[in-house]
């Protein structure tokens, strides 16, 4: 039984990390479309195409804004369905993830429609 909760404990911060991670994208994608060609210059320390100070930032503030969406949404939970056990998620991420999915499928269309104007 100890093994199944370490494993879910896991589970947890691989959960945390992937919050993490789509909150970080969020900046990779306004740094893309708005920083490097309009911004650059503007933003003390920044540096296209180079870790820099705001990079740092973003990842800091996007891991503080996952502690505090897990706080205020839930955690993943482990529950039992036909005695297996499994693992649920509040379905507040559900719209967060399909939101996510749907800004990232509207700037890969968007950049694809800049490289193919290259053409």
């Amino acid at each position: 039984m100890n093994h199944q909760m370490e494993a879910f404990r896991s589970t947890q911060i691989i959960f945390q990390a992937l919050i993490i991670f789509t909150l970080f994208s969020y900046w990779a994608a306004f740094a893309l479309l708005v920083v490097n060609p309009y911004l650059s210059s503007v933003f003390p320390a920044y540096r296209v195409g180079k870790l820099c100070v705001w990079e740092l930032f973003a990842l800091a503030f996007a891991y503080l804004l996952s502690r505090w969406m897990i706080k205020k949404w839930g955690n993943v939970k482990q529950v039992c369905m036909e005695n297996r056990p499994c693992i649920s998620m509040p379905k507040v991420y559900g719209w967060y993830f399909l939101v996510y999915f749907m800004v990232a499928a509207s700037i890969g269309a968007y950049q694809y429609y800049l490289f193919t104007q290259q053409f």
